[in-house]
């Protein structure tokens, strides 16, 4: 669920299995390596067959600090895409002025030429 609401491009919400924990981890840490490159610190059976079903916390909580340590420079990263798009789309603009002045200038002158 974390993966999805940090980046819902990289994992589509409905093709998580919900009937199968093994399945969902698996493609949890696939899409979190493949989106994010977080390398697995723990495998399937680390959690799936831990004592008392609960894996250690320590190794939890490191795991989901690398987590949020890159979700925090991916949403830096858009922020940073969506300034570019827009210093783009306003020099589109500016281009477009441009070359409208030119066109008038170069009819401007072809009128005043002719009169």
């Amino acid at each position: 669920a974390t993966l999805h609401k940090t980046n819902n491009a990289a994992l589509d919400w409905d093709a998580v299995p919900r009937d199968d924990p093994a399945a969902a981890l698996e493609l949890a840490f696939r899409v979190a390596e493949e989106a994010y490159g977080i390398q697995p610190l723990l495998d399937l059976e680390d959690i799936l067959e831990a004592p008392n079903g609960k894996p250690d916390d320590k190794i939890i909580m490191t795991y989901l600090c690398f987590y949020f340590k890159e979700f925090s420079r991916h949403h830096k990263e858009q922020g940073a895409v969506k300034s570019i798009t827009a210093a783009c789309n306003i020099t589109k603009r500016h281009d477009g002025w441009i070359s409208e002045y030119a066109d008038g200038a170069t009819e401007m002158l072809t009128w005043d030429q002719s009169t």
